[in-house]
């Protein structure tokens, strides 16, 4: 069985948490190939997500950029409602913010960087 890669999602919309850099971006694009509106979510990378929402739109699709710590569900709230004004929906969610608040052995951890480790890689899924 051979899977096409040329899936058409035309008329949906998705929202890409920590989507200006990285997998995120790399997603965002794929999915405006395929035909997917896209709200582009970053924390820290305002430029960089505005490039994403430009290589979405040069790619013929409608993007959107939304700041909001994802670790915060107010944010998130907002966020969603936004991006809801903006295309009137939201049909797929890449839950993609994330990442190592600091490298150590599990030995040293302690419970304020567990806390914040969580909340980045856990709270942020479950808030969106």
């Amino acid at each position: 069985m051979r899977l096409s890669m040329s899936l058409k999602f035309n008329n949906r919309v998705a929202l890409v948490t920590g989507g200006g850099t990285g997998i995120g971006a790399a997603t965002a694009v794929r999915l405006a190939q395929s035909g997917v509106k896209v709200a582009v979510n970053y924390f820290r990378s305002q430029a960089e997500a505005e490039k994403v929402a430009a290589a979405v739109a040069a790619l013929g699709g409608e993007g959107l950029v939304l700041h909001a710590d994802v670790r915060k569900a107010s944010q998130v709230g907002k966020m969603i409602e936004r991006a809801i004004e903006k295309f009137g929906k939201v049909d797929i969610l890449v839950n993609n913010a994330g990442g190592l608040i600091k490298r150590v052995p599990v030995a040293e951890m302690n419970d304020t960087l567990l806390d914040e480790t969580l909340d980045l890689n856990v709270r942020t899924v479950f808030n969106c």
